[in-house]
């Protein structure tokens, strides 16, 4: 990235201040990505880049994967029909699993702005 340049980064991450029981928690709940060593903004830092801005868009997150966890259920016959039965039951544990993890404060979703200087 050249000097000037910017990332936009959104991710879903730990929630800060997690003991190690919820961290690990944290991580059965969420994507892959959220077992990372440090939070969005610190490994964006460590790259090198100067982070301009973090937002924590958790709420709209969960609002966006409920909704989708819903469309999924109320299309679900005809999901099954073009994603076949495995497919499907995975993708709405991802989300029944990510809402969890959200309603018990343990994942959130992190949007980092930084710039290489």
């Amino acid at each position: 990235m050249k000097p000037g340049g910017r990332l936009a980064l959104l991710t879903i991450e730990t929630a800060p201040d997690l003991s190690q029981r919820d961290q690990t928690q944290a991580a059965s709940l969420g994507p892959s990505a959220v077992g990372a060593d440090a939070p969005a903004h610190e490994l964006v830092r460590r790259a090198g880049l100067q982070v301009r801005h973090v937002e924590d868009l958790t709420a709209a997150f969960a609002t966006t994967c409920a909704a989708i966890w819903e469309v999924r259920r109320s299309a679900e016959r005809e999901l099954r029909a073009v994603e076949g039965d495995e497919v499907y039951d995975i993708e709405q544990a991802k989300k029944e699993h990510m809402l969890e993890g959200i309603r018990l404060g343990l994942l959130r979703r992190s949007l980092v702005v930084a710039e290489r200087v």
